[in-house]
């Protein structure tokens, strides 16, 4: 009976996150729960919030099927250890320290410089080309988005650990303008940008985990430049 009642409990937190996140949606049990706008942050807390209850999954399991028909399946699957009763309460301040899943603590050790083939930051660098920006509409989306997502504003502890910042590091998108220059003068400057920021390494001590700049060209054509650190933004997040 208490397992029952436990399990009934974890679908309710379910339901409960759901809510507060997707804006009002009400997800059908096979709608992807990442594309309707659930972010990594709430899954972990999903992860840590089951384990309080006795239930352990894993942040992978959870991605690697995100729907509510498999997280239910899951549940139901799951065995169920004993806890103490005293839980804590779930409303949490989002600014307190929480720990790295396992794949962000390989990306976090692979930083050091005294690994082998260390060193290194993994990112994802993209460039997008287009016409006709407005940079002050694109400046304010960047940052509601930074507000919006707090794993933009998330900054990476010494000891292993996360929290997520008031505000985010930079809510400046740089602009370079290239408009006066020739379509040569201004290809040699593009390379220069890409070598710099494609091969840079953020410094996510200070919460310094993404990026935005946009150079303007001639003919009002443009190029968005958009880093994002792995840390934050899983592969399948940034692929939608």
């Amino acid at each position: 009976m208490e397992t029952y009642q436990t399990r009934q409990q974890a679908v309710r937190l379910l339901d409960e996150v759901l809510q507060a996140n997707l804006d009002g949606f009400k997800p059908s049990g096979k709608d992807n729960l990442i594309e309707k706008g659930l972010g990594s942050i709430q899954i972990m807390q999903i992860v840590s919030e089951l384990k309080k209850l006795g239930i352990k999954l894993s942040f992978a399991k959870l991605m690697e099927n995100p729907t509510l028909e498999d997280w239910i399946r899951l549940i139901e699957k799951a065995n169920i250890k004993n806890i103490d009763k005293k839980t804590e309460s779930r409303e949490k301040n989002i600014s307190e320290e929480f720990p790295l899943t396992d794949v962000q603590y390989a990306y976090f050790v692979g930083r050091e410089e005294d690994q082998v083939l260390g060193g290194v930051g993994c990112h994802a660098y993209l460039e997008i080309d287009g016409q006709e920006i407005v940079t002050d509409k694109l400046t304010a989306a960047w940052n509601c988005l930074q507000m919006e997502n707090p794993m933009l504003r998330a900054k990476f502890n010494r000891n292993g650990t996360q929290q997520i910042m008031e505000e985010p590091y930079s809510k400046e998108v740089k602009i370079f303008n290239y408009t006066s220059l020739s379509e040569e003068d201004a290809d040699i400057k593009l390379l220069e940008m890409r070598k710099e920021m494609s091969h840079r390494k953020f410094d996510i001590e200070v919460g310094e985990v993404a990026s935005l700049s946009i150079a303007l060209l001639k003919d009002k054509k443009h190029r968005i430049f958009l880093d994002i650190d792995i840390l934050v933004a899983d592969i399948m997040s940034i692929a939608l």
